[in-house]
């Protein structure tokens, strides 16, 4: 013998609770109560809203202008002083931006063919330093270090790069 629930159930029509209207009613009590509090929210949302909309903004003007930039220097004769010139101010002027790495890996390139070594590898250096949260561009830029040193006859120094190049984590799970 089971005692039922079915008397137990409300009879007629339920109505469904509304959440969304309760809530509203207590924030807009809350905010009468509160108005201070309410405007100073308001002014640090505002403040915050505008710290992120210009700070998009002022990186995507950078952004573009190093675009530009790096394309105008390719678009000089290869290998050229003035290519090197314009490559190394991309490189310098907009070296957190992905044309000014760009630049730096074609700066170190120029370098190393121009039996630069010391340079190059500087060049490449500093774009592995740059590039952590880029791991293809950090193996990329140490594997041209090591070619940089294979060619300056440090065989020894070269081996290492590779395998710190290899034994990078970043290699095996990216970033996350």
């Amino acid at each position: 013998w089971a005692i039922g629930t079915y008397k137990r159930l409300p009879r007629g029509k339920h109505k469904p609770h509304d959440e969304f209207r309760d809530w509203t009613f207590h924030a807009l009590v809350w905010v009468k109560n509160n108005w201070q509090t309410s405007l100073e929210l308001l002014a640090v949302a505002l403040v915050a809203a505008g710290v992120v909309i210009g700070a998009t903004s002022y990186w995507r003007h950078r952004s573009e202008g190093a675009a530009e930039a790096l394309y105008a220097a390719q678009r000089m004769g290869a290998g050229s002083p003035e290519q090197l010139s314009k490559m190394e101010e991309v490189a310098s002027d907009y070296s957190r931006t992905p044309a000014g790495r760009e630049a730096m890996m074609a700066l170190g390139g120029m370098y190393l063919e121009r039996k630069e070594h010391d340079k190059a590898l500087a060049e490449f250096k500093k774009l592995a330093g740059r590039s952590r949260n880029h791991p293809m561009l950090l193996v990329a830029a140490m594997h041209r270090m090591a070619e940089t040193q294979m060619a300056m006859g440090d065989a020894q120094a070269a081996a290492e790069t590779y395998l710190k190049a290899a034994s990078d984590p970043a290699n095996i799970t990216g970033p996350e």
